[in-house]
């Protein structure tokens, strides 16, 4: 009888404090652009700034374990930014924390499909309202997505962005719909926001962009997806990746972060190994050219494919390996 095998995938974050390139000090009142701003969260609370190495996009907002709220910025890419872009992605990332998504998914795991679309529309309007940017500085705005592919679930893909973007600056209601418009919005109907928020260039951009969103939130140890808690170190992990099941999240004390999935058992090597290498594919057309791959097994034999880039602290792993009885304590 053939051996059953399961095809396991693992995002690790590596916590290495000898080489690991520490955050800036942060600060209430940061400039950028050269324009001094400011940043609160719907209590009032402040919010800070830090320039943060290791995050894997421009900018992110978090809360750190000690309750500070923060806006992270990324000194390699967001120094290179346009200046009026520059403010409108410190705009947009305060605009994560003046509409409470922040506090609903760090603090109470809790999702919202439209949290980048909310935050566009408080960022642009806090532009105009406390920066006074015109509306051709808006469409300048709008204009640096319009040829956007969706990155993560959650954006709309760049052309109705950047029309979502000119609609809310030049509006004030919530769906920043015109009121003597029959335009594109950017706004999808209600029985289709979630379909419209997910990313449909090909068959496999939702799986690029889930890992993606889960390569974000590594320095948070996956704390947005956090699911029910088998014991203090381990998670179901609720964002799951196209044709897997099962996934889960360590954070072991001292040592590796990382969030798995594992597809379901298969009854043949072959059918196995053929997943193996669909996978391998998918995961290097996801982060691109500038990611090596490293190809080995494990000391029981099983292969792997690892995904690693020069200053980064994660790894992405794809790992064809023998089923195992374990994996039931995710479920």
């Amino acid at each position: 009888m053939a051996r059953r095998r399961a095809l396991k995938f693992l995002l690790l974050l590596f916590v290495v404090a000898s080489t690991a390139r520490k955050a800036s000090a942060q600060t209430l009142h940061p400039v950028i652009a050269g324009m001094p701003v400011y940043c609160t969260d719907p209590s009032g609370a402040p919010v800070y700034t830090a320039y943060d190495p290791s995050i894997n996009d421009v900018a992110m907002s978090s809360i750190l374990p000690n309750g500070a709220r923060v806006i992270a910025l990324n000194p390699a890419t967001f120094p290179k930014m346009p200046p009026l872009i520059q403010l409108f992605i410190y705009a947009h990332e305060c605009g994560h924390h003046l509409s409470g998504d922040i506090i609903a998914g760090v603090l109470f795991h809790e999702d919202n499909l439209n949290r980048e679309k909310n935050a566009d529309r408080i960022g642009i309007r806090l532009m105009r309202d406390q920066l006074h940017i015109s509306p051709q500085q808006a469409a300048a705005i709008s204009s640096t997505f319009q040829n956007n592919p969706p990155m993560f679930p959650y954006y709309l893909p760049g052309p109705l962005r950047a029309q979502w973007i000119r609609n809310c600056y030049a509006t004030d209601n919530d769906d920043c719909t015109p009121a003597n418009s029959s335009q594109t919005t950017g706004q999808p109907d209600d029985t289709s926001t979630e379909d419209a928020n997910q990313p449909q260039a090909t068959a496999g951009g939702d799986f690029c962009a889930r890992l993606h969103s889960i390569m974000q939130d590594t320095p948070n140890g996956f704390a947005r997806y956090r699911g029910h808690s088998t014991d203090e170190e381990t998670w179901e992990g609720t964002l799951l990746l196209p044709n897997l099941e099962d996934c889960s999240i360590n954070v072991l004390t001292g040592s590796n972060k990382y969030y798995e999935c594992s597809s379901k058992d298969m009854e043949d090597d072959s059918s196995a190994d053929s997943m193996f290498d669909n996978f391998k594919s998918k995961v290097r057309s996801c982060l691109g050219s500038d990611w090596t791959v490293t190809d080995g097994e494990t000391s029981s034999g099983n292969p792997y494919g690892r995904y690693e880039k020069d200053d980064e602290t994660s790894y992405v792993e794809v790992k064809n390996g023998s089923a195992s009885p374990t994996k039931s304590r995710y479920r």
